[in-house]
């Protein structure tokens, strides 16, 4: 873009004298389809880069379908590219950035961007791929003002809407990975949030939460999986598991393919990790230690979807659960008497912490004696292994006041050793570097030696 000079009189001309030339043939809408996508994503660029404003944007769009269709309309009355005129105007849409606003919310655009996608690639175009680049720089546009974490997400959803459109239509696995290769996280982006992201966590160095009634807590929830109340059902499930809301409620499934006794009764077989977003490392199947026994967590899963509460929450998006249900679990965690009493007192409490929780309790009961505390987080919660970010997210608590000074150091060699990661450098002499992470397969406490944990 930087060697390319836009000239909007030169375009209008150049886009106009293409239709006349081409729309004889058959494929035309393709062609033109294509030709567009591509000049309006050029200037959406350049709309931006000059400060144009909105109506003056429109009025340049305008133009442009304007001199095709008089273009054509010039042509004898025995050419047959003149009775395209009326119609051309439907294949040169308005790019949505200059609808933003008015009539054109994130949820619309995020609808027929999917839709598009997926007839894109549906009709089986040799050039579908470029079309959509197009399409997606346009849309790339509208976010650039954007804060980088909120980029992060819409991106995030415009992946989850071509799931969803390409499942509709039917279209194959390896159709919507070609289009997920085009739709992708920019890199500097993921740099950028990854960078305020670790900002924030230094703070956690001076903020550990001290949970002295975990083990308490623990039999409270695994108490739950006994309940007839779907919600206490599944806030039981989030803190013996460790999984998320949504995992729990719509993605997940938790199955036994490791039998036998002792700490075999301690492992699942998890499956649908959301928030992989294709990352290196994620895994979307795996064992995870469990906090309860598993033939109670399986009786619970089951008779969770089989609810109606359950059954209606399977059906639902992750933002209808958030919307819907996830306010509601947030109460009973603040309300329930059980939790409040043996909480500590004015401490936040949402189900995200019992995620975190629930990594710190496993670390304590089954993390071999040499394993650092970020890579097994990593290892249980589904992480890439070398995500150090991640892991530092979810080091919010320590389970013995004796604990905290150890734990703030380990938190302050994480966030070194990730600055020097994302500077290309060497990390040494860090365990959790070292430690290669195998399939988790949790040890007794007779085996977990406790002593490296303080």
């Amino acid at each position: 873009m930087s060697r390319y000079r836009y000239r909007i009189g030169d375009v209008e001309q150049e886009l106009a004298d293409f239709v006349v030339r081409t729309s004889a043939s058959r494929g035309w809408q393709g062609r033109l389809s294509m030709r567009w996508s591509r000049e309006m994503a050029r200037f959406v660029i350049h709309a931006r880069h000059n400060y144009c404003s909105t109506r003056s944007a429109l009025n340049v769009v305008y133009r442009f379908r304007a001199t095709v269709r008089k273009a054509l309309e010039a042509l004898p009355d025995s050419d047959p590219s003149r009775r395209i005129a009326a119609e051309v105007a439907h294949h040169m849409p308005t790019p949505p950035t200059f609808l933003r606003g008015t009539t054109d919310p994130l949820s619309e655009r995020l609808e027929v961007f999917g839709l598009e996608a997926a007839r894109l690639a549906g009709r089986g175009w040799r050039n579908w791929k470029v079309v959509l680049g197009n399409k997606w720089t346009a849309e790339r546009e509208i976010m650039a003002s954007k804060a980088p974490t909120t980029q992060k997400n819409y991106i995030s959803r415009y992946r989850d809407a071509l799931r969803e459109a390409f499942a509709a239509r039917g279209l194959d696995e390896d159709i919507l990975q070609g289009a997920l290769e085009v739709v992708r996280y920019d890199p500097e982006l993921t740099a950028r949030v990854n960078r305020q992201y670790t900002k924030r966590v230094r703070n956690q160095v001076r903020n550990l939460q001290l949970i002295e009634h975990w083990k308490e807590l623990v039999e409270v929830f695994t108490a739950f999986l006994g309940s007839d109340n779907p919600r206490l059902i599944l806030i039981g499930l989030m803190g013996v598991t460790g999984r998320r809301f949504y995992e729990v409620c719509a993605r997940g499934s938790f199955e036994r393919k490791v039998t036998g006794r002792g700490r075999a009764r301690k492992v699942l077989h998890f499956s649908g990790q959301a928030k992989t977003r294709g990352q290196d490392g994620t895994r979307a199947n795996y064992n995870i230690p469990i906090l309860a026994p598993a033939a109670s967590v399986c009786d619970a899963f089951r008779r969770l979807q089989s609810s109606p509460e359950g059954r209606r929450w399977r059906k639902m998006t992750s933002k209808e659960l958030n919307a819907r249900v996830n306010n509601q679990i947030n109460r009973y965690l603040r309300e329930h008497p059980d939790i409040h009493r043996l909480w500590p007192v004015d401490a936040f409490i949402s189900s995200r912490c019992l995620r975190a929780l629930y990594a710190e309790a496993a670390y304590r009961l089954f993390a071999p004696a040499k394993m650092a505390k970020s890579p097994y987080f990593a290892q249980i919660l589904g992480h890439g292994a070398d995500d150090l970010t991640t892991s530092l997210s979810y080091m919010d608590y320590v389970l013995d006041a004796d604990d905290e000074e150890a734990a703030r150091q380990e938190i302050q060699s994480l966030i070194d050793a990730t600055a020097a990661q994302k500077k290309g450098e060497k990390v040494s002499d860090k365990p959790h570097r070292q430690i290669r992470i195998q399939d988790s397969q949790p040890q007794s406490g007779e085996q977990a030696k406790d002593k490296h944990h303080g």
